[in-house]
């Protein structure tokens, strides 16, 4: 980053444009903002592990009079494993152009490098998430060789993955929604013109938290 001169807290500029960067950043992320979150100590290596503890199975049988039943449940986990990795880029900016330029480049610098961190790690995040291997295809494929353009998303694909996800007992969010990341474009695949205009017309109040099973999305 220049070094700005004639100013009365120069230490002040680098601390401006980091937060700029970082509040951008915060605001914009799409994929990583749902996920689990992980604290690495100091000194405590790259890799974070997660476990995921197994549901017990359901108790169907009465319990007689002895004081606990004849055999207990045993604990059973499952672990995941991510490694983190830097991604990071720059501009080269030299003082002279900052101050001779009709535009004050080092604004411009500071809102394309967070732009470009929020592209990124989005990016990394969605190559995560698509690498997975619980996968709905459309058109009736079973990989993804076999998606060639033509099987386009349907509302049937989203009340299927809803029905997934409440048949296997995983919890929305708190807001009692599940997220779906879909492209925009993709939308248009979605919604007929009649759909939208139900939708901008209709009261939602009473069945909002349904609309997912019933019109796709909201």
């Amino acid at each position: 980053m220049p070094t700005i001169t004639s100013v009365t807290n120069p230490d002040l500029f680098p601390l401006y444009y980091e937060k700029k960067l970082i509040e951008y950043i915060k605001e914009t992320l799409v994929t990583i903002k749902y996920g689990q979150k992980y604290n690495f100590q100091s000194q405590s290596g790259r890799t974070a592990r997660f476990t995921r503890f197994v549901p017990l199975t359901v108790s169907t049988t009465p319990i007689t009079d002895l004081p606990t039943p004849a055999s207990g449940a045993s604990i059973s986990s499952q672990y995941v494993e991510a490694t983190i990795n830097e991604y990071g880029n720059y501009i080269d900016l030299d003082e002279f152009s900052d101050i001779t330029a009709f535009t004050p480049l080092l604004d411009v610098s500071t809102d394309l490098l967070s732009y470009n961190a929020q592209q990124t790690l989005d990016k990394v995040g969605m190559n995560e998430i698509t690498n997975g291997t619980n996968v709905i295809y459309s058109g009736g494929v079973t990989s993804r060789g076999a998606l060639d353009g033509t099987k386009l998303i349907t509302q049937t694909d989203i009340r299927k993955a809803v029905n997934l996800l409440q048949r296997q007992n995983i919890q929305p969010y708190e807001d009692g929604y599940y997220v779906c990341f879909i492209h925009p474009d993709k939308l248009l695949n979605l919604f007929t013109d009649a759909n939208l205009i139900t939708l901008a017309t209709a009261k939602l109040d009473m069945f909002e938290k349904g609309v997912v099973a019933q019109e796709s999305c909201v």
